[in-house]
């Protein structure tokens, strides 16, 4: 799959390549299948043993894992040779992972968090969806005091964590004002609301998948 994918972009290499999910599905199912019957049962670890072979051929530098939990992450970790350098998870004041950040820092793994500003339209238009903190009245208040939008505000809470943000957008003024994060801090009393956000709730959670045997939630 790799060197297809290093084909398709004409490249020698990856910086960095991830396990996705712990759970995968067979190859002659759909995408994203409806039923269990779509569901592989190959462990993770045999994943994770080709990953490495990625590595040994050259073909990625650095190899890391995606929606892995503390129990998934520690049984790699006893059955590897080459160690994972990120797990990248949903992160935001929603679901805001403090104990799986200090469980990945005190294993030297390096959290990076997709959603970190949620998924604002969505939770405008669909019930099921948690409401976005950057639309929350307070965080707009605290943006307003820093000079700052709401998502910069999130985006530098986020940071105050030790998480690696990578917010999604495709409008170059937004980019520009996600870098833009790095000449203001939060002080304890808005940290303290941010914190009282977190409720564990995802915008990603796959619950249709929950009955496979290695679902991470």
């Amino acid at each position: 799959m790799l060197k297809k994918s290093l084909s398709n972009f004409q490249l020698d290499y990856v910086d960095l390549y991830l396990i996705h999910w712990p759970f995968g599905f067979k190859e002659d199912a759909d995408p994203l299948p409806s039923s269990p019957e779509g569901y592989s049962d190959v462990d993770y670890l045999e994943t994770w043993e080709g990953m490495e072979e990625c590595v040994k051929l050259g073909l990625a530098k650095s190899i890391g894992l995606s929606n892995f939990n503390k129990e998934q992450i520690d049984r790699v970790l006893q059955n590897s040779k080459i160690r994972p350098v990120v797990n990248q998870v949903e992160v935001n004041p929603n679901i805001n992972q403090k104990d799986l950040i200090q469980f990945c820092r005190e294993r030297d793994i390096v959290v990076v968090g997709f959603a970190p500003l949620g998924r604002a339209t969505l939770s405008t238009t669909i019930s099921t969806y948690p409401p976005a903190t950057v639309l929350d009245s307070n965080v707009i208040e605290i943006g307003k005091k820093y000079g700052k939008t709401p998502a910069q505000v999130v985006l530098r809470y986020l940071l105050s964590l030790g998480v690696c943000v990578i917010p999604k957008s495709v409008t170059k003024s937004r980019i520009l004002e996600n870098f833009n994060i790095y000449d203001f801090e939060l002080n304890e009393e808005d940290v303290k609301y941010l914190d009282s956000c977190n409720k564990n709730w995802r915008v990603s959670p796959m619950a249709a998948y929950k009955d496979h045997k290695y679902y991470p939630f």
